[in-house]
């Protein structure tokens, strides 16, 4: 399909933030998704929303669940 999708490991008791940014000098990383829960042994995420973009950055941030 060509979408970005990122599969990591997780754990009990985390939660995830996706953030994205096309331009790590000129622009902060803005959130795609805030509080995804840890589905062990792994989490996945597709992004839909930046998919026909040609360039990008993800910063996948690890935090205790709320």
């Amino acid at each position: 399909n060509g979408l970005p999708v990122f599969a990591w490991p997780s754990a009990s008791g985390r939660a995830y933030d996706i953030l994205w940014t096309s331009n790590l000098v000129a622009q902060p990383l803005a959130p795609l998704l805030t509080n995804m829960p840890a589905t062990p042994p792994m989490n996945v995420y597709t992004d839909e929303v930046h998919g026909a973009e040609n360039t990008g950055f993800y910063r996948i941030k690890v935090k205790l669940a709320p």
